[in-house]
């Protein structure tokens, strides 16, 4: 028998009954933003009041790990952020990670309020998002974030709108056809990664005959020289023992490239613990931890992500002291098999629709005013398909939610890698360009990002213009502002006396060059060659030519992994990189 529910809400009662699991909903009219208010259900005898309750706009923040990423990890102006937050009219509610092979109904975690005790777990991108909202709308706003780093599209799309696409069908019908048999597979796996854990937070290196300590004897070790040639795989423990004359007042060490979870110590005394959100930036060392003559350092590195361990970067190790800067690149010993091997259990996270399953169809009845979303970086290898998935998932999004005009804004892949002398091909611009191709879908916006990167690290600290540039996107797309919200897009190219012209929309008040020169475009012919232009704003076009293309027929701008693009809008906006041709 269905038990009776009786909801009372801004004094108005409502009545339903709760199905056989216990789940139950009400109805309500839509309501003007405010609050608080108190929401009282009672049933059999049992009263559960809801209070605090505020109506608002609440909005998705969705991707993988720069969206994930917090205002805690160190974010630009982090610090003033977090201690600037008490906002309790934003708040926030993390979803707890988790995946599985069928649809869930609940999800796990908490709605914050946004103040300096709690805001540093904000996504910042959502963070900066949520803010400005505020602060422009009055309006109290709510973030939802589902965001997990290192995740595919095709994990965040459901199962059955997979079966569309035939890179992933195969995969798809595999948990529809017998999702039962995933469960202990994926315990499994959950247990695993456990034990991997483990090993990872192991306090090996305190103990007093431990690998970091100077008495160690690792005579037996490989003598290598930092970096590695090779990478090695499992937890690699690598020592070097240097001298000193005398103690030094200050210093720092600086050892470059680590992998994303390292363990640094000095004469056996930890100097740091890294974490994957950690910058490789210099250590300053006190001088109570050193001892004249001998002196040993230690690392421990290993990588839970690729199992692929290779420490320093050449020319960049050293330590630095208030009288000399020691070079500590060669003279090493390693070791990686001291703790045996790493576990490295199957990220099913990473699978087809099993982060749609446990993270978003929780949420597909809480109404909502739209989605931001960051990803695309673990879609790379694959972004021939892209533009497809991509379009899948939003519009499947829209349907499970009953909202076929749901705004859906998302950020473009911002710059990464070195940049190239040459014109090449690069995966990096293909999946941006289907990320600007998904713009055909009615309702959505892009936030360009390719001035935004960092050339070293995947997770560029900047969150602050993520977040405003998306903001930007609503401003104009959703809440109706008659503002300039992105940067130049190519419209038509045309020959003109052996160069090409380029007009554009979205120019908003003119073109503008970010230094001396137009730069970030190439040309070729008929042949398909790439060559470096010379390029230059002509009014509201772009003139581009080459002296090695003599007839020049495609073009394309900003087309490599980090360009040194530098075409604006004089609202601020980068160009959206583009080719015509191929």
């Amino acid at each position: 028998m269905h038990q009776r529910v009786n909801v009372v809400f801004k004094g108005n009662a409502y009545v339903t009954e709760a199905d056989k699991t216990g789940e139950w909903s009400i109805q309500v009219p839509a309501q003007t933003a405010g609050g608080p208010y108190d929401i009282r259900a009672t049933s059999d005898g049992n009263e559960i009041v809801v209070s605090d309750v505020y109506f608002g706009d609440v909005w998705l923040a969705s991707g993988q790990s720069n969206m994930e990423w917090k205002l805690e990890w160190k974010v630009d102006n982090w610090q003033a952020e977090i201690d600037d937050s008490n906002y309790p009219l934003v708040r926030y509610f993390g979803v707890k990670n988790k995946y599985a092979p069928m649809p869930q109904q609940r999800v796990t975690g908490e709605w914050k309020l946004a103040s300096p005790k709690d805001a540093g777990e904000f996504s910042a991108v959502a963070w900066f998002f949520a803010k400005r909202l505020h602060l422009d709308t009055k309006v109290p706003v709510g973030i939802i974030d589902a965001t997990w780093g290192g995740t595919p599209a095709e994990a965040w799309t459901p199962l059955e709108d997979l079966l569309g696409i035939k890179e992933y069908k195969e995969k798809a019908n595999a948990y529809l056809e017998e999702p039962q048999k995933w469960l202990p597979i994926f315990e499994n796996s959950r247990l695993e990664h456990i034990i991997q854990a483990e090993k990872l937070n192991s306090t090996v290196g305190h103990s007093e005959m431990s690998y970091a300590s100077l008495t160690f004897d690792d005579s037996a070790w490989t003598k290598t020289s930092l970096p590695m040639g090779d990478v090695l795989n499992n937890i690699v423990w690598a020592r070097k023992t240097f001298t000193l004359k005398s103690i030094p007042s200050e210093a720092s060490l600086n050892i470059g490239w680590l992998p994303p979870q390292a363990q640094i110590y000095l004469n056996n005394q930890m100097l740091k613990q890294k974490k994957g959100s950690d910058k490789n930036e210099p250590i300053t060392i006190a001088a109570s931890m050193f001892k004249t003559g001998e002196n040993v350092l230690a690392i421990r590195a290993l990588s839970t992500w690729d199992n692929r361990v290779n420490i320093g970067t050449k020319g960049k190790l050293f330590l630095q002291t208030n009288t000399q800067k020691l070079m500590l690149n060669k003279g090493w010993r390693i070791n990686n098999t001291l703790e045996g091997e790493l576990p490295m259990p199957k990220r099913y996270w990473q699978q087809t629709g099993t982060l749609y399953n446990a993270m978003i169809h929780p949420l597909i009845h809480f109404p909502i005013k739209g989605v931001i979303w960051y990803q695309g970086e673990s879609n790379v290898r694959k972004a021939n398909v892209y533009k497809t998935l991509f379009s899948t998932m939003i519009e499947s999004w829209r349907e499970r939610w009953q909202q076929p005009d749901m705004p859906f804004i998302f950020a473009q892949l911002a710059s990464m890698h070195p940049q190239q002398k040459k014109p090449m091909e690069s995966q990096w611009a293909e999946l941006r360009e289907a990320q600007t191709q998904t713009l055909s879908l009615p309702n959505t916006a892009m936030a360009v990002l390719i001035d935004a990167g960092d050339a070293y690290d995947i997770h560029p600290r900047n969150k602050q213009i993520v977040g405003e540039r998306l903001y930007a996107a609503a401003q104009a797309t959703v809440y109706g502002k008659n503002i300039v919200y992105q940067g130049p897009m190519v419209d038509a190219v045309k020959v003109n006396k052996g160069k090409l012209l380029i007009s554009y929309q979205h120019l908003g008040s003119g073109l503008i060059v970010d230094g001396n020169s137009l730069l970030g475009f190439e040309v070729a012919g008929s042949d398909g060659v790439y060559h470096t232009a010379d390029a230059a704003i002509n009014g509201d076009y772009v003139v581009v030519g080459s002296k090695k293309v003599r007839k020049p027929k495609h073009v394309r701008y900003a087309w490599a992994n980090n360009s040194p693009a530098n075409l604006y809008n004089r609202e601020g906006f980068p160009a959206v990189p583009f080719r015509r041709g191929r």
